[in-house]
């Protein structure tokens, strides 16, 4: 299944309605199936990823909690409101300052990115980006919290700036690791991320299979 989406092949013999949704149309091609919000698929992926990561910042030496409450807090008409940019929040990423990382996962061949993703590489994740770059790095730069998006295209690519975060992450393992070479070290994190990854995406085409 994993194999045929990534090459562009049907996954389904035709185009029908979204069991699971009710109403999107289920295209042959899985691109729907990888992106649909019902049935809870979509919500094991992004906790699987984000125990994956923040396990391996672990790993590396980091103190990591997982949907961080309370990091930044507003307050309207008397009323406080709690901003939520930490789905990963490491403490003393770099020196003294914390860090709120945010995972998306987006479905280049949607309807609001497709035409510009088939000619552009990375379009997604970089709108994605500047999306979660605008609601939070403001205010995450106000309360001295380091914050950058970690978005990642169904397909497996990731933005710019998410690669620079695992880049730190594999070189602060690498040191701590003995007798395990570089290449080693850093490609188990990028295969065992991708393999959770699509493992899921295939998880949630065959949940949407009718017998």
């Amino acid at each position: 299944t994993t194999v045929r989406r990534l090459l562009g092949l049907e996954v389904f013999l035709f185009d029908q309605r979204c069991p699971a949704c009710n109403s999107a149309t289920l295209d042959k091609y899985g691109h729907h199936a990888v992106g649909c919000g019902f049935g809870g698929e979509r919500i094991r992926r992004y906790k699987e990823m984000c125990d994956f990561i923040a396990s391996t910042m672990r790993k590396a030496g980091w103190e990591v909690e997982l949907d961080k409450e309370d990091v930044l807090a507003e307050v309207s008409d008397g009323a406080m409101i709690n901003k939520r940019p930490a789905d990963i929040y490491v403490h003393r990423w770099r020196g003294a300052q914390h860090a709120a990382f945010d995972l998306s996962v987006i479905c280049p061949t949607g309807a609001s990115n497709y035409v510009r993703a088939a000619v552009e590489p990375g379009y997604s994740c970089a709108k994605r980006d500047g999306e979660k770059l605008q609601k939070y790095l403001q205010a995450c730069q106000e309360a001295h919290i380091h914050f950058a998006p970690l978005s990642c295209e169904s397909y497996g690519r990731w933005s710019e700036t998410a690669l620079d975060i695992f880049h730190r992450v594999v070189e602060v393992l690498r040191k701590k690791a003995r007798f395990i070479s570089d290449f080693d070290e850093g490609s188990r994190f990028y295969q065992k991320l991708s393999f959770i990854l699509q493992d899921n995406n295939s998880r949630m085409v065959l949940a949407r299979q009718r017998g």
